[in-house]
């Protein structure tokens, strides 16, 4: 499969609940769940990856979720061992406008470039109550890489354990505009 290892959403307002996601892999982008551009209002609850991978070791994304729709809600989930070049667990396209990831975990994901748990490309972006451990990047952002399309993006009440990049922000590299980072832990 080139994307979307388990599932691959182009309609509207689609939803997962209480769902487990594990050991899936696409070639190119969304080892589990690749949400195209044509999508908006997406949602996933309450759910949890598990060793999901983007193989292409010159160009994947999001080795458990690629999301380039609008409106993308993650609440509550839990991604374990996840892997892509870009994007360790989660790549939010720069066609995304409006994300949420609420109260979700992060633990040993890794990318091969940039963002060992997440890249952002997209806008208005907020990220809060999450734990990231772990989480690797051979280039920049251990945990989370804000690439310079982005903008708009809060990071809130969010613990940064054990991350580390190569490259720069061991935590978080931020190279987009209209940033907020507030009450955030790193150890």
């Amino acid at each position: 499969v080139e994307d979307g290892g388990a599932i691959y959403i182009t309609g509207q307002r689609g939803r997962l609940y209480n769902s487990k996601f594990i050991n899936n892999t696409a070639v190119k982008s969304g080892g589990a769940i690749f949400v195209s551009s044509e999508s908006n209002e997406g949602n996933v609850s309450n759910s949890y990856f598990e060793n999901n991978y983007a193989t292409d070791f010159r160009n994947s994304q999001g080795g458990a979720i690629d999301w380039h729709g609008d409106n993308a809600y993650i609440y509550n989930a839990t991604f374990v061992d996840s892997f892509a070049v870009t994007g360790g667990s989660v790549f939010i396209g720069e066609e995304c406008d409006g994300a949420e990831i609420i109260n979700s975990s992060f633990k040993s994901s890794r990318a091969l470039g940039n963002g060992g748990s997440i890249v952002v490309c997209g806008n208005d972006i907020t990220i809060d109550g999450s734990n990231f451990t772990d989480s690797r990047a051979i280039g920049d952002g251990g945990a989370i890489y804000l690439n310079g399309v982005s903008a708009n993006t809060n990071i809130t009440n969010t613990t940064f354990r054990l991350n580390k990049a190569i490259k720069n922000g061991g935590a978080i590299d931020c190279n987009a505009e209209n940033i907020g980072i507030y009450n955030l832990t790193f150890d």
